[in-house]
């Protein structure tokens, strides 16, 4: 008896739909491996990290992966699949610092993004706030949303000035009874430069010295370039 042994046909497999990942860093890729050729059935072993064994890998990260197909006789194929994914999203903000110490005046304001930001959640509780204000010094966080559903994490810290204080400095006592020869200095900490000093009520000048005093009470309002103001008695 004679006969003719047959062969099946080549197995090879191909990447016949891929759907890249949605947002930078996600892991909602897909990819589906198809065969043809060789000796039903055919298996599938993929390179991600769980070695899914479907057709159509799931819950893939950026990357390339390698399928391999198995039929029925152990022959086997593969291929490659390469997908790609989502920008960062990127964030641009100008910062308003509070304008004196202990003020509840500061901002912060998105200016500008390279993705669509349709929330805006901040860690003191406010939601869809943009710009943030009324705030007082400190760090904030926000975590914005976009319109394909990425997100992205970034804080700001909203800083304040020194706390500004005066006191009066008596550099030359009155001489004599009746006399305005006393000399007064007021000395400053914190706050912004430049200063200016109303002293008992006066027009405001720069000038922390005072001469020719005569005895009495003195009082000197201080105030800096971003209009804080501190008092000082003598």
């Amino acid at each position: 008896a004679s006969g003719t042994v047959g062969e099946s046909s080549s197995l090879s497999v191909s990447i016949s739909n891929k759907t890249d990942v949605t947002c930078y860093l996600g892991a909602d890729g897909t990819a589906t491996a198809s065969s043809t050729g060789g000796t039903l059935p055919h298996s599938y072993v993929w390179s991600d990290a769980t070695g899914q064994t479907t057709q159509t890998a799931i819950g893939l990260m950026a990357g390339t992966y390698t399928v391999q197909v198995v039929d029925f006789n152990k022959c086997t194929a593969t291929t490659t699949v390469t997908l790609s994914e989502g920008d960062p999203i990127e964030l641009e903000a100008t910062i308003r610092d509070a304008s004196c110490y202990g003020d509840a005046n500061g901002q912060i304001n998105i200016t500008g993004s390279n993705a669509t930001i349709t929330t805006y959640e901040w860690d003191n509780g406010a939601v869809n706030l943009n710009p943030l204000t009324g705030l007082t010094a400190g760090t904030y966080t926000v975590t914005v949303t976009t319109n394909q559903g990425c997100t992205t994490t970034e804080s700001y810290t909203i800083e304040e000035p020194d706390s500004l204080t005066a006191e009066i400095q008596l550099l030359t006592p009155v001489q004599c009874n009746g006399g305005r020869n006393a000399i007064l200095k007021v000395n400053t900490t914190g706050g912004k430069p430049n200063f200016s000093y109303s002293w008992n009520g006066a027009a405001p000048t720069n000038k922390r010295v005072l001469n020719q005093a005569a005895a009495g009470a003195y009082t000197v309002v201080v105030t800096d370039k971003n209009g804080c103001t501190a008092t000082a008695n003598y």
